[in-house]
């Protein structure tokens, strides 16, 4: 809107009008932005005249029995269709495998595996189901208070980057991850957000999550209610894993396994420490 100033809840200044597009083309909260690089977040409250140009993002009409998202778009290795954008709802309503379709006509038979934005889309799906994430428990609907440091990078990289990074306590299909304690959720109506899985504390181990050691000692296999007692009644026994691993010497490596927990008996010699 040329010569108007936009007044909204919560604003932040970027140094460009260009970073100011690219913030809230990205994120979710972002209602619009100005050419003195201001962004908007939250409800447009008011208008004035004002020697700029601002910018309000077009919102999402809503359509029944679908969950929408703002500004981006699924990517799926499932089977889709292309059709014109006035005929992608109703090519999805007809069909019972399409799970989601775009403003762009594209309609997708199978679910989302990451997201990417893209100005001006308007995605649909269906129920809104989140796929589950080993290691993490999944909230549908919901988002994290945000009391700690965070940051946004491409879904699949902010996924990987939470199941090696210990820092990283939870992350959602947008790209956002949590570094530190989540103190509480907030309704986010097509948010599906993945809490890191801690390991509880046993005593006389450490706790290392998301990993598993590499070693050249002896190991045996048994059921995973059971590993702990038997690393216990066996003194050469140095580890123990939730996949049920009992590991008789130290470590000589790690490697990432989401959702694994390794428990390492304190004051052995358990080689190489994890980085």
């Amino acid at each position: 809107m040329a010569g108007k100033e936009a007044t909204a809840s919560s604003v932040r200044q970027l140094p460009t009008t260009a970073e100011a597009e690219k913030v809230c083309n990205t994120n979710v909260t972002c209602t619009g932005f100005d050419s003195d690089g201001y962004v908007l977040f939250g409800t447009i409250s008011k208008w004035s005249d004002a020697a700029m140009c601002s910018y309000a993002k077009i919102a999402c009409p809503a359509r029944p029995n679908y969950v929408v998202t703002e500004f981006y778009g699924i990517i799926s290795r499932a089977p889709s269709g292309q059709t014109t954008p006035d005929k992608a709802e109703a090519a999805c309503n007809a069909d019972p495998t399409c799970q989601s379709w775009n403003n762009a006509g594209k309609f997708i038979k199978g679910p989302a595996e990451s997201w990417v934005p893209v100005a001006g889309m308007c995605t649909y799906r269906k129920n809104a189901t989140c796929p589950t994430k080993p290691g993490y428990i999944t909230k549908v609907g919901l988002n994290w208070a945000r009391t700690a440091p965070g940051g946004w990078m491409p879904y699949v990289d902010a996924e990987s980057f939470c199941n090696t990074n210990a820092s990283c306590t939870a992350f959602n299909q947008f790209g956002y991850y949590i570094l530190g304690p989540i103190t509480g959720w907030t309704p986010y109506s097509d948010m599906c957000s993945y809490q890191k899985i801690t390991c509880p504390p046993k005593p006389n181990y450490v706790a290392t999550a998301f990993a598993g050691i590499i070693s050249r000692a002896p190991f045996s296999q048994v059921a995973a209610a059971t590993a702990e007692a038997a690393c216990n009644a066996d003194r050469k026994c140095q580890s123990w894993n939730t996949a049920g691993t009992i590991i008789k010497g130290p470590a000589s490596d790690w490697i990432n396994v989401p959702g694994m927990c390794t428990y390492r008996k304190t004051g052995e010699n358990l080689g190489q420490e994890r980085g």
